[in-house]
């Protein structure tokens, strides 16, 4: 095995690894990986902890050691994010792949364990209790309820993180989390950014300071809308208000948008959306 254990005694991390093969069950599972929970740490076995992009870095070095050292830094900055102690994998088992053909690069993917420490609180919101009426609208009162510091340090810390070319994967906000004393923390973020990805920055930073926002719980509490009554659902709208208002102060704090640009956002939404209605009822 190939091991670099960079912030854990190496006894340590050995028998953490150890526990886990002789675990059978996991506490989450993604496309690739599964974590396991082992007192303060978090163990994930995944096929996918990235080795080589031959035409992006020099020989012998290795972009995840990269990513790791930055998360470190950012961490002792006073950034809210879930460092990476180390990782180790099997040099036998590393799976390469070729899309130059493509646009992209070649790189390889190594078989093993990343070991970090917890993060703080729960996830930003389990997609898998997303059609729960009682968990939608306490997340939300949770979220509606958060001191407005906790949004400020939220974007803050995302456009810490992405200035220092580490890739946040905003696509599932499972990759998040909040904790009412700590606020919240970035975590799953295995890559840094390539040249396109830096150019779009700022469009994602648009995009992705209102994750706290659930604004798609009217879809999500369709299953069971038989089940709200409309004191609950008003009270679900003025929550998400708030909690949006919270990002938009958070935003414009941050220097990532200013008030026109939000309300010109809010007018072609307002306009997309009347026309997506009139399409249907044609």
């Amino acid at each position: 095995m190939e091991n670099r254990f960079y912030y854990i005694d190496e006894n340590k991390a050995k028998e953490l690894i150890a526990q886990v093969e002789q675990m059978t069950e996991h506490a989450k599972r993604g496309g690739n990986s599964k974590a396991f929970l082992i007192d303060d740490y978090v163990i994930l076995k995944t096929s996918n902890i990235p080795l080589a992009e031959a035409d992006k870095f020099p020989d012998g070095q290795v972009p995840y050691d990269i990513v790791i050292a930055k998360l470190q830094e950012l961490k002792e900055q006073g950034v809210n994010v879930v460092p990476i102690l180390g990782y180790s994998y099997d040099p036998d088992k590393i799976s390469h792949y070729d899309n130059t053909a493509f646009g992209g690069n070649k790189s390889a993917y190594g078989k093993g364990h990343i070991i970090q420490p917890k993060a703080d609180g729960e996830e930003m919101w389990d997609r898998k209790l997303m059609k729960e009426k009682e968990y939608v609208m306490k997340r939300t009162q949770t979220f509606a309820n958060a001191p407005q510091e906790h949004f400020d340090k939220f974007v803050a810390d995302y456009k810490a993180i992405t200035d220092a070319g580490v890739m946040v994967d905003p696509s599932k906000k499972s990759n998040f989390f909040y904790d009412k004393q700590k606020g919240f923390s970035f975590i799953d973020m295995n890559f840094m950014m390539n040249d396109m990805q830096r150019k779009n920055q700022e469009q994602c930073m648009h995009n992705y300071c209102c994750l706290p926002v659930n604004g798609g719980f009217y879809e999500w509490l369709m299953p069971f809308m038989k089940n709200v009554t409309e004191q609950e659902f008003q009270t679900l709208i003025q929550n998400n208000v708030a909690v949006f208002e919270k990002c938009k102060h958070a935003m414009i704090k941050n220097g990532i948008i200013t008030e026109q640009e939000i309300q010109e956002c809010l007018r072609k939404a307002k306009k997309e959306k009347a026309q997506e209605k009139t399409r249907k009822y044609q």
